[in-house]
Order: structure tokens, then C-alpha cells, then sequence
């Protein structure tokens, strides 16, 4: 089967950012589905941000529709952010989906729609988003990717901004190749933002059946930012307990002492409805006496299914 552009390179990218709480932030989520297809996710998150404790709560209503491939679902938080979503699946054709999402605020509103369509060999996805307020421009972006003997993938990815007021259009694109086969994948990429142009490469492996690896670099081809890489792990001790653990390095181009820091996931299944996980930044200068960069961090997140 192909994949979306998105999803190329995405098994090592999940490694290396999920599973790390940090911040000096507590979450809790309960999850209750039943069989008719309805399910609700309540959360609770307590976190740290410019020095101020917030604690934020929110529901996520959500009804599975699976006779008629149809999702209806809703979200609203205490920070007054609401959204309803509709999804109708293989519409037409089988590997069709149609996506729409209306998200409220009190910094506004927004409605985005988004189709795709996955076969063996191709996958393509589209979407806009239309601001309410009229000072916003929209945004539509698409991608494209294919997939050849189901191990070699590729694929291009492009979004369009007109310009509005005196704010003039913006282009950004990016493209991906990559391997995928038995237990290793890699990938090149390249991607541009408003001011910079990033090129690197990924690379995940599961070595072992309780180990997998993962690792990434990049660099700024415009020199706006200094390269980076990342090196991370997963290892499960037994069917209960996994660790996670990473390093990531970012140089600068002004000639300032490089940024290390380490991060750390432990997982624990406390019951068959109960997950923990425990994480940590880790400054890695400061380790060493070097008064710099930012504090260390730490964070929990428990999961009640």
C-alpha cells in the first residue's frame, strides 16, 4: 500500500517526539467507548508556560457511524477553543475521505476541508482553510506520493497563501524520499519555511523484537538556523515497561556553544486500563557545570481506558 506524504518517515519521527513528557506538565486522559460506535475522551493537563501554572480540561465527544462510514465529532476545552468535525470515508471509491473541520475561538474562526485518496501506488491528499475573519488570507495545500515495488516511496508536498492586506503571498513546499522494507526505513527530505530551507535524512530500525531505533539530522541550506541532529531508542523490558530515551544536539551559526539535551520516557502498564509515563528534559550542559540553555523539566501523563 502507498503512503501520504505525511506518513513517510513517520514510524522514526514518532520515536523521537512521542512519549516524552516534559514541561513540569501532569496530564490525565479517560477514554470510554461503548459498541454502538460512541466514545468520549476527557482530559485534564496541568502545565508550565513563561512561568505560569495553567491548568487546562477538555471533552472529546465521538460518534463512529460505521454502517454509513461516517465520524461525527466535537471538542471543547477550558480555554474556550470548540470544533466539530465531519468525516465521510470511501465515498464513491473505495480509499476516499473527506474531512471537515470547523474550529472556534477567541482568536477567531476557521473552516477546513480536506479530501484525500490512498490506492496501492498513489496516494494524494487536498484541503483549504477559509479564516472567518476577514483580515486572514486562506491557505490550500496538497501533496502527492507514490509508491513503486511497495518499499520504494516518494512524494512532494506544496502550500499557497495569497497575499491579503499588506501581506504579500507565501509559497512553502517540500519533498521526501524514501525506503521502507522488512524492519529498517529511510528517508532524504527537503523543506522550506518563510525564511529558511532545511535538507537531512531519517532513519528508523527495529533491531531487535524489543528494541527499535531511530535517527534524524538536518541543516539549514540558508544558514537562518544551525544544523541539528536527533538519536533516540526504544527499548521493552518485558510486555508491561518500555523505555524511551534521546539526544539531540543543535548547533547555531553565530558561533555559540552548541544545545544538548537528553530525554527520557519511562512506560508502565499499571492494569490492563491504566498506562503511565514519566518523562524528563534534561539539560545536558548543566550536567556539566555549564550554567546555560534552558532548565531541566519533567513531566506525567496517565491514560485510563
Amino acid at each position: 500500500m502507498s503512503k501520504f506524504y505525511d506518513d513517510i518517515g513517520l514510524d522514526g519521527s514518532d520515536l523521537l517526539n512521542k512519549g516524552f513528557p516534559n514541561g513540569s506538565s501532569v496530564k490525565v486522559t479517560a477514554e470510554t467507548k461503548t459498541d454502538n460506535g460512541v466514545s468520549l475522551v476527557a482530559t485534564g493537563r496541568r502545565f508550565v508556560k513563561d512561568k505560569n501554572v495553567g491548568v487546562e480540561l477538555a471533552l472529546e465527544p465521538k460518534f463512529d457511524w460505521a454502517a454509513k462510514n461516517v465520524e461525527l465529532s466535537a471538542t471543547a476545552n477550558t480555554n474556550n477553543e470548540y470544533s466539530g468535525t465531519f468525516v465521510l470515508k470511501d465515498f464513491g471509491a473505495k480509499g476516499t475521505k473527506f474531512t471537515s473541520v470547523s474550529t472556534f475561538s477567541d482568536k477567531g474562526a476557521s473552516i477546513k476541508e480536506t479530501a484525500q485518496y490512498k490506492n496501492e501506488n498513489v496516494a494524494t491528499k487536498a484541503s483549504y482553510i477559509q479564516p472567518i475573519d476577514n483580515d486572514k488570507p486562506m491557505t490550500i495545500d496538497g501533496s502527492l506520493a507514490g509508491a513503486f515495488e511497495k518499499k520504494y516511496f516518494g512524494g512532494a508536498t506544496a502550500s499557497f497563501t495569497p497575499s491579503k492586506g499588506d501581506k504579500p503571498s507565501a509559497v512553502l513546499w517540500g519533498t521526501k524520499l524514501g525506503f521502507d522494507h522488512a524492519d529498517f526505513q529511510a528517508h532524504l527530505f527537503a523543506n522550506s519555511t518563510a525564511k529558511s530551507l532545511f535538507v537531512g535524512a531519517g532513519w528508523f530500525q527495529k533491531a531487535t523484537a524489543d528494541l527499535k531505533v531511530a535517527a534524524t539530522a538536518s541543516a539549514d541550506v540558508n544558514k537562518v538556523a544551525g544544523p541539528s541532529a536527533t538519536l533516540g531508542s526504544e527499548y521493552k523490558f518485558d510486555a508491561l515497561t518500555a523505555i524511551k530515551t534521546k539526544l539531540n544536539v543543535q548547533t547555531s551559526v553565530d558561533n555559540k556553544p552548541l544545545e544538548a539535551r537528553l530525554g527520557l520516557g519511562l512506560k508502565q502498564s499499571l492494569s490492563p486500563n491504566i498506562t503511565a509515563t514519566i518523562g524528563a528534559d534534561v539539560n545536558v550542559r548543566q550536567l556539566f557545570g555549564v550554567n546555560a540553555g534552558g532548565d531541566h523539566t519533567f513531566g506525567l501523563e496517565v491514560k485510563l481506558i
